[in-house]
């Protein structure tokens, strides 16, 4: 089939912009792969062509990135990243890529990492680190030794009296003037004690120093604007974040940290210190929590809000893919409240790896929270690395259909080589691009990807639930580790998956457990923050912030909240309000830690039957929460039944449902939407929009009849009046696909579509294009049965599959220069083997 790709200047008159862009999207909202520019010297001519032959197929920006040795150091490429060289190189190719109104990003994966590392260094006065604590039981008259690692700085050292199991903070004795180089030896007096050495292992950056944002802005990113001037924000858009490393994880300390909090808290902590690791009693918990608050905020304010406002401020969408990749404790690990760091993103965003892996249900829920509550215009989505050079067409689009469900709104396909020499060098492949057999069709493919991508990024998120981002409970660290199943009708794998066989708090694993159940009966839901809740208003039964209104608040196994949230909570069930509380009632908060009577009295309201409305506390079984959620609002969205999911997204009149089949068998039955007014589809392969038959409404919405293949979705738009059902007119990097239907016979014939110009695929390069070759078939002996094709019922499992190739094989080095380090070499070629 033949693929008509036509070019016109302007939309037609009488269709509105959503309408236009639907069919047309703004550049921003195309594909934007990685471009890994390592493997051979970077020549202008065969960039160029890159360039042109990307462009032709509607891919206007790529992300320079660079990929790492085994060791972790950057590969520097020639000329070395960052070089005058590699500068003058890259002002050259912003030059050409604004002459064809094209744009180029830059990301910071391998590089940044190392130079905070030589900033802290280099900064004096800001060394920070990691907290770690080491102690021992000791009863009256024992000898307690303590000892540290070498190059550890105690912080705090002491006794606390013990009675039934709890440290008690009262009769408190300060040791560190018993320390003597890194070694405490103490004597204990009558009684059961506890002794304790809270240490520092240095770290050279510390992220909450006040000169941290302000230094990494300076080395990493003013040379961007230097070198190319009046480009950022225009040619040069993006700027990411991959995988950002501190050097040290939480508990985070810095030489700021005691003053900060007792300016911030109005006590002091390093008495307290020890009880990031021990239960000193009903305080514990609001010691935990207000440490992790200062020290998120000391991490704001110094590091992510300068370099965003920086970003921000010039034009640049600031991107990332961070630790943790939604997971919360992973991502609190490093980053202290992810939820509350990563906000500072205009594109918070994340990894979805392998094809044959889950998709990124919790990375993009998170992250895309984030984005609704606080107003980012995207959610970039890293996807598919590693999957292999198999990877086809169908599973790319299905898997992307997944991830928009999530709300996706960056496609950032991985892999995008600038050589791959000879089919020898390669960085988690595949590459996507004109290295595939299909690029020649990929035209269609990005224009569908670009219209969804925009689509969904207009206008504000809509749906029901606001459930709380239960990080509180894990700073308390109060809930327990799951070892199990975290509910008796969802597998634990099914709750964990993703996590990369982490064990989970309780909280976190039913969180993302009770999403997923919730999302495949039909319930959209967005995490929401303590800080979002505090500043929400409440109109009716609804609790209204960034645009969203929340008709129902859910607390997933928390045994620990804000005090705010419980007064929000409260507020809004007295408006009518839905609160929901899953697996426990709250039972400390950041007020005064646990056994606090106004805690007790608060919850006890709440969730008090004397209550007109009282809060719903259902203790296991996610499909009670989903019956508790049908029983209590009008649910916008309502499948006959099958895991048909939903995003929806209200654009001025028009409400738009992206609906999408997780099942696996074909979906063929009612829908209910609470919407009304004419239903349209606007089908994001073509650019076109057909009017849907009539579906039953109601006083509730209206009632159609969808049928979804498995991984298949549809855009359902509603509108306030009747629209024309038509295209708009074509414009740039527009596609028109025809639909043919083939009767009776017909040939084909193949086509070289391989490119192997710059030797892409096999060395020598030669200019011409590669026919089609055999890689896998079946193969049999003589003495095997007969030829398929004798045998109307063979079974092909009986003949093994080879794959066609020269066997083991080894890249020829070539003559090395004299004075070459031979040692060095052998060394580096037994490490690879």
């Amino acid at each position: 089939m033949e693929k008509r790709e036509q070019e016109g200047t302007g939309a037609a008159g009488g269709h509105d912009e959503l309408r236009a862009e639907f069919f047309c999207p703004p550049d921003e909202y195309r594909p934007v792969p990685f471009w890994w520019w390592g493997g051979e010297p970077l020549e202008r001519d065969r960039l160029l062509w890159q360039l042109e032959t990307l462009k032709k197929k509607g891919i206007i920006n790529a992300v320079v990135s660079y990929s790492h040795r085994p060791d972790g150091i950057t590969e520097p490429g020639e000329p070395p990243v960052f070089s005058a060289a590699w500068w003058e190189l890259f002002r050259w190719f912003v030059g050409e890529c604004k002459k064809r109104g094209m744009k180029i990003s830059f990301q910071d994966y391998t590089l940044l990492n190392p130079l905070l590392q030589l900033i802290g260094r280099e900064t004096p006065g800001m060394e920070g680190g990691q907290l770690k604590e080491v102690s021992r039981a000791v009863e009256g008259g024992g000898m307690c030794v303590l000892t540290v690692g070498e190059g550890c700085r105690v912080i705090a050292a002491s006794a606390y009296p013990v009675e039934n199991g709890t440290v008690l903070t009262e009769g408190r004795i300060a040791l560190s003037g018993e320390v003597r180089n890194g070694r405490l030896d103490w004597r204990a007096p009558a009684g059961s004690w506890l002794a304790s050495l809270v240490y520092c292992v240095a770290n050279p950056f510390d992220p909450m120093h006040p000169l941290a944002g302000r230094k990494v802005i300076e080395r990493f990113y003013t040379p961007f604007e230097a070198n190319c001037p009046g480009e950022l924000g225009r040619t040069l858009p993006i700027l990411f974040q991959d995988e950002l490393d501190f050097g040290a994880r939480m508990p985070l300390w810095s030489e700021r940290l005691l003053e900060e909090f007792r300016s911030r808290k109005g006590y002091g902590l390093e008495p307290l210190l020890p009880a990031l690791w021990h239960d000193f009693g009903p305080v514990t918990a609001k010691v935990r929590i207000d440490y992790s608050d200062v020290v998120t905020t000391l991490l704001e304010e110094n590091y992510f809000i300068p370099v965003f406002r920086w970003a921000e401020s010039r034009g640049v969408l600031l991107a990332n893919d961070n630790a943790g990749r939604g997971l919360i404790e992973e991502g609190r690990k490093s980053y202290g409240d992810f939820f509350r760091t990563m906000r500072w993103y205009g594109a918070p965003g994340n990894d979805d790896p392998r094809l044959d892996g889950p998709r990124a249900f919790k990375g993009l829920k998170v992250n895309s929270s984030i984005a609704h509550l606080y107003k980012r215009p995207r959610v970039w989505n890293e996807v598919f690395h590693s999957s292999g050079w198999g990877a086809t067409p169908a599973q790319v689009i299905a898997a992307l259909n997944e991830d928009f469900a999530y709300g996706a709104m960056v496609v950032n396909l991985h892999g995008l080589y600038y050589t791959t020499c000879g089919s020898w060098w390669e960085w988690a492949p595949p590459d996507f691009h004109f290295r595939q057999p299909y690029w020649a069709h990929m035209r269609s493919f990005n224009d569908y990807a670009a219209r969804l991508s925009y689509l969904l990024s207009r206008g504000v998120h809509v749906c029901d639930v606001a459930m709380v981002y239960p990080v509180t409970s894990i700073e308390a660290g109060l809930s327990r580790r799951l070892v199990g199943s975290p509910d008796g009708g969802i597998p634990y794998s099914e709750a964990q998956s993703g996590n990369g066989g982490l064990s989970l708090d309780e909280a976190e694993a039913h969180a993302f457990g009770l999403g997923r159940a919730l999302f495949d009966a039909g319930i959209d839901f967005d995490f929401v923050d303590f800080q979002s809740l505090e500043r929400a208003e409440l109109r009716d039964n609804r609790l209204c912030v960034a645009g969203e209104e929340y008709r129902v608040l859910l607390l997933p196994a928390m045994s620990a909240v804000r005090f705010s949230t419980l007064h929000v909570a409260r507020a809004f069930q007295k408006k009518g309000g839905v609160v929901i509380a899953y697996g426990c009632l709250p039972s400390a908060s950041d007020k005064a830690g646990s056994h606090d009577p106004d805690l007790d009295a608060l919850v006890g309201e709440l969730f008090s039957s004397a209550q007109a409305k009282p809060g719903l506390f259902v203790q296991e079984g996610y499909g009670n929460v989903k019956q508790a959620i049908d029983a209590a609002i009008a649910r916008d969205f309502i499948p006959r039944d099958g895991p048909l999911c939903v995003l929806h997204r209200r654009v001025g009149e028009r409400e738009i449902y992206y609906v999408f089949n997780r099942g696996k068998t074909p979906y063929d039955g009612d829908v209910a939407f609470r919407a009304a007014g004419p239903a349209y589809q606007w089908d994001a392969w073509t650019g076109s929009v057909s009017a849907m038959p009539d579906g039953h409404r109601d006083s509730h919405g209206t009632l159609l009849r969808i049928s979804l293949e498995p991984s298949e979705s549809i855009v359902i738009v509603f509108a306030a009046e009747a629209e024309a059902a038509e295209a708009c007119a074509t414009r740039r990097f527009s596609s028109v696909v025809p639909a043919y239907e083939f009767d009776g016979e017909w040939e084909c014939e193949l086509q070289p579509t391989l490119d192997n110009r710059y030797g892409d695929f096999r060395l020598p390069a030669h200019d011409g294009m590669l026919g089609a070759e055999t890689r896998q078939f079946r193969y049999a002996e003589e003495k095997s049965p007969s030829p398929p094709w004798h045998l109307p019922e063979f079974d092909d499992s009986g003949w093994p599959l080879k794959t066609c190739s020269f066997g083991p094989r080894f890249l020829a080095l070539g003559p090395l220069p004299p004075g070459s380090d031979l040692v060095a070499l052998e060394k580096q070629l037994v490490s690879m083997a």
